[in-house]
């Protein structure tokens, strides 16, 4: 039955989470109510790094951490949407509608701080809109610069000192994909390159790959052919080539580029136009350009880097995971830790500066996912001990009062601020709780 199934999973939460949230699903699905929502939410909850979904009014495709690390900001999966600002310290959704947007959709959202946005639009219907960068102050709706292309737009990278952004645009058959920089506020052009290697795409087909700064001085350059350069943009020069053509045992994965902010490791991963995704993950050392492990891992290609641990996130490959695995960036063995949210495929992650939180967003709903990186939380001494579990629906209103399961699983009801237990409110249904 289904109130068997949310006993087994609220006995599970303790000690294995995974399956703990496998039965509050089945439970779920079988009868959703607020007893079965609150044992998927105790499972999640039972990770002592996960912190909690954020909630924005609409699905986003894209996140990107503020400069700061206060802000996350995102772009809407849907044609007139506007862009959302959450603040990190409050949760409150700030929503933008971009100066020049109209009916457009909002493709690509960089923060060059609180109020100023790159940003680039599409119609969908292969206008010239993909095809320009522009710089606008949001608070006041006003335009400040913009930037021709030659090809569509696939991503933006502003350099770590916030004066310069590269962008990487869509190749096809017959044309490489281009590698542009310009400067910050002005948008005037400082170098551009073509991507590295033979264009190897179908007669019609195009694609692309991404693009991602070292340092302020180096830029990482992937392709679609599996090869790698590092290119200077203040000499025009290429630096070094980390791979290319791709060698065996290493794999073509040139598609999607992180590095760690020492500037010691590139991680590289594949996705192809047939939408497969090839050999998956490597690592390359910057210093002698070699692959650091013994074999790709295979992954989708979304990536993160925890750079204080040395651990690289992956999602799990296949169509659709909501899990990012980890790996350990030296050797590129799989670790135990799993991120996982939960709410359906991931979409997008990001980082905060400080390296201590993971915010991991979904295609299907509009939840943002948030991970404690390095074992903390914002949060304070803890109300209850290993094996206790709540739920997003057992804190009162006001979050004053929060109910828990013990690990025997019997309810009780504690102040938030001293863990203090608190008599139940009158005529309260334990089996039908919420608040």
């Amino acid at each position: 039955s289904v109130a068997r199934l949310v006993a087994l999973s609220q006995s599970l939460t303790g000690s294995k989470r995974d399956v703990a949230a496998l039965v509050a699903l089945e439970a779920s699905m079988r009868a959703p109510s607020a007893a079965t929502d609150g044992a998927m939410m105790g499972a999640l909850y039972s990770e002592p790094s996960f912190l909690g979904d954020l909630r924005p009014p609409f699905a986003v495709q894209h996140v990107d951490m503020g400069r700061d690390g206060r802000t996350l900001w995102g772009n809407p999966a849907s044609l007139g949407d506007p862009v959302i600002r959450i603040d990190l310290e409050d949760a409150t959704t700030t929503m933008f509608e971009v100066p020049g947007q109209g009916e457009l959709a909002v493709t690509s959202v960089v923060p060059v701080d609180d109020r100023r946005l790159l940003v680039v639009f599409d119609d969908y219907t292969g206008g010239d809109a993909g095809r320009q960068l522009h710089l606008v102050d949001v608070e006041t709706g006003t335009p400040l610069a913009t930037a021709e292309l030659d090809a569509f737009i696939v991503d933006l990278q502003i350099n770590p000192s916030g004066d310069q952004v590269v962008v990487t645009t869509v190749g096809d058959s017959d044309t490489a994909a281009s590698v542009v920089v310009f400067d910050l506020p002005g948008l005037q052009l400082v170098a551009d390159v073509e991507q590295p290697g033979p264009i190897e795409l179908l007669v019609g087909q195009s694609w692309y790959s991404f693009s991602t700064w070292i340092d302020d001085d180096l830029i990482a350059v992937g392709s679609t052919s599996g090869r790698i350069m590092i290119w200077q943009p203040a000499s025009g020069e290429v630096m070094k080539r980390i791979k290319g053509p791709p060698a065996p045992g290493v794999g073509q994965v040139a598609n999607r580029l992180v590095v760690s902010t020492d500037g010691s490791t590139l991680v590289a991963a594949d996705y192809f136009a047939d939408g497969s995704h090839g050999d998956g993950m490597m690592a390359f050392d910057l210093a002698t350009g070699t692959a650091k492990w013994e074999s790709p891992r295979v992954v989708n290609p979304m990536l993160a880097i925890d750079q204080e641990r040395y651990i690289v996130y992956a999602q799990e490959a296949g169509p659709g995971s909501s899990r990012l695995f980890s790996f350990d960036l030296t050797t590129g063995q799989r670790l135990e830790r799993i991120l996982d949210g939960q709410h359906g495929s991931a979409c997008s992650v990001a980082v905060t500066p400080d390296g201590n939180r993971l915010m991991l967003a979904t295609c299907n709903d509009t939840s943002i996912s948030m991970w404690a990186l390095d074992g903390t939380t914002p949060a304070g001494q803890p109300l209850a001990g290993p094996g206790w579990v709540t739920g997003w629906n057992m804190w009162a209103f006001d979050g004053s009062q929060v109910a828990l399961y013990d690990p025997d699983g019997n309810m009780v009801v504690r102040d938030s601020a001293t863990g203090e237990q608190l008599p139940a409110p009158q005529d309260l249904d334990f089996d039908a709780w919420s608040w």
